[in-house]
Order: C-alpha cells, then structure tokens, then sequence
C-alpha cells in the first residue's frame, strides 16, 4: 500500500507546473534543514556532558580534559607552582566518584600519575602543598594504587634530535601517492591485524583535552553492509569492491560544553584523516564516503547498525586492497595563493 501511494504521489508531482515543482521542493528542504537541526540539537543535548554529569563516559571525560590540564600545565617552559589547584580539587572530587562506582582503571591511573608528577614538581621547588599530597596518598591506599601502576600519566622528556630523526620522511611524495580509489582488487581480504594496526596509529591524533572521543565501527557482515551503501549516496559502481566500510562516529558524551557543540566534528575529522594515512602506509586503498545526510537517513543507518544514540557519525571509509594497475581521478587542487593567506 505505501508503495501505491508513493507512486501516487509521484504521478500528480510529475503533471505540476515547474514553478509549483520548485516551490515545494524548497519547502520541503526546509522543512528537512530544520528537523535535521532539531536532531543534532537534541542529541547533543541529550548525549553531551552539558546536563548529564554522572555516567561513566562523561566522569571519564571530566577526568581526562582536568589531569591533561595538569600534563600541559607541568609541559610549559617555566611552569608556575600550585598552578591549577581549582582544577585539582574538582579532579579529586570526579575521581572519587569515578572509582568508587567504576573501579580503578587507566584513567584513573593516568590521573594519579600526572597528580604525582606535579606534587613532586612543587616539592623540588619548595612550594608547601601539604593538602594535596595528603589526599593522593589517602587515595591511593583506599583504592590499593601502587607506586608501580603509575607511569601513564604526566610529561615525558624528549630531544629535538630525536624527533627530527623519526619524522624524516618524505611526505611530499607519502601526501601526494595516495588517492581516493574506485576500484579495488575484490578478490583479496585485509586481515583485521592491519586495521588494528592504523588504528593503533591514528590513536596519536590530536583531540580536544586529550579526550579521545573518536569511536571506528568495521562492518563485515554483507547483509548490513548493502544496507548502509544504499543509504550513501556515492559509492556508485564500486560500492561493491572494497573488502571492509568503516563507520567513523564520535560519543557525544565526551563533550562537556555549549563551546563544544560541533567539537566532534573536528575531532573526528582529525582522527578520520589520520586513520586514511595509516591505512596508506600499510599499502591500503581507501575512499571516503560522505556522511552529510538528514536525521530521517542517519537514524535508518544506526537502526541498521545497531550503533547507539550517543555516536554522532562522521564520514563512512571503503577499504581494500589496491589492484595492480588503476585508473585514478586527477582531482587537481586549487593553487597555492588561493590556499594561503598572510595576515
């Protein structure tokens, strides 16, 4: 009976005037445009750490955005003693709360390191932070941390020269090898090791306060994997190639402010770059698949999935391996001086 309808409806839209045509389309964009609104409004409302203060994902988050405080505070040039004391006591409340519900974790672990790192800053600086201290070790006999389990937090110390030597690579031929491929070898399958190991490496992407709020979805399953193609809408001749599609999404509840609203897109499209690079290090091909699609597309694809209500998607990836001799896009790019700008 729906698809009675549609056709329906489809025939009398087909015989309306042209200018009738335009003026309902644009309606119903608009309508589209302010119901897609309405939805990431009320997911970031509802996922985000704006109301909700007290499930795991936005302790941990509170946690990690106040020790990274504390490691960037003690990485600066000349770091001032007892800096970030507010900060420290909102961590103390938050780690509490944390580990009594949760447990003692890597989170947890981090932040005590940092919180060690600092005190002992202070002391060689002979700056009295009696209280501090006192509450660490407190905390630290409640919760059975031993001075071995802390080394995951706080500053490392490294040289220039060491840097330079591990970075020297040639990134202009790396940058300009790689290309958004359409046609795959579709009889070779990618070990998932190689995905864990990009992964392993896009880990290192920046993020806001350290959070890591980037989340990757591999989908295998073939049945799911058509499905979640005939919702993109741009994979058109090769959709079928790639051995894996990545979904890469963002929880929502690992940001804390108004400020943050779209901070997942940047953290995410971060992470989704990086991850690209990794897999073409490991010699594989990859192509990026737009996810910029209204609510009524988007919730059809977490139904599909299964994926949950709190992660904000960012861009689906096809994934394969390379076959031996392939036609690529040329995709020119803008010049230099349309790019770059003094000020």
């Amino acid at each position: 009976m729906g698809n009675e309808k549609q056709i329906f409806y489809r025939n009398i839209y087909s015989i309306l005037p042209s200018f009738i045509k335009i003026t309902i389309k644009n309606i119903y964009n608009k309508y589209r445009l302010y119901m897609s609104f309405i939805y990431d409004l009320r997911n970031f409302k509802k996922y985000s750490g704006l109301y909700r203060k007290n499930t795991k994902n936005i302790l941990e988050a509170k946690i990690i955005a106040n020790y990274h405080k504390i490691e960037k505070g003690l990485s600066l040039r000349e770091p001032r003693t007892k800096f970030g004391l507010k900060v420290i006591n909102i961590l103390k409340e938050d780690l509490y709360k944390y580990s009594i519900k949760y447990g003692v974790d890597k989170t947890i672990r981090c932040a005590i390191s940092s919180l060690e790192e600092y005190i002992k800053f202070n002391n060689i600086n002979g700056c009295n932070i009696s209280g501090v201290v006192k509450w660490v070790e407190i905390f630290k006999k409640d919760f059975k941390i031993k001075k071995s389990d802390l080394d995951e937090g706080g500053t490392n110390t490294i040289l220039r020269k060491d840097i330079h030597k591990k970075s020297k690579i040639n990134l202009v031929e790396f940058f300009n090898s790689r290309h958004s491929i359409k046609n795959f070898d579709d009889n070779e399958k990618i070990e998932m090791k190689l995905i864990e190991k990009a992964v392993e490496m896009a880990k290192k992407t920046p993020s806001v306060c350290n959070r890591q709020a980037a989340r990757l979805f591999v989908i295998t399953d073939k049945v799911i994997r058509n499905k979640i193609l005939s919702l993109q809408n741009g994979n058109s001749g090769f959709g079928s190639q790639p051995d894996k599609i990545l979904i890469i999404g963002i929880n929502l509840n690992y940001f804390l402010s108004v400020g943050e609203r779209n901070q997942g897109w940047i953290d995410g499209g971060l992470f989704s770059m990086s991850l690209i690079y990794a897999l073409h290090s490991l010699g594989l091909a990859t192509c990026c698949l737009n996810w910029s699609v209204d609510s009524i597309v988007d919730k059809k694809l977490k139904k599909v999935t299964g994926l949950s209500k709190n992660i904000s998607v960012i861009m689906l990836l096809a994934v394969g391996h390379l076959p031996k001799k392939i036609k690529v896009a040329k995709s020119d790019r803008k010049e230099l001086i349309e790019i770059l700008k003094i000020i």
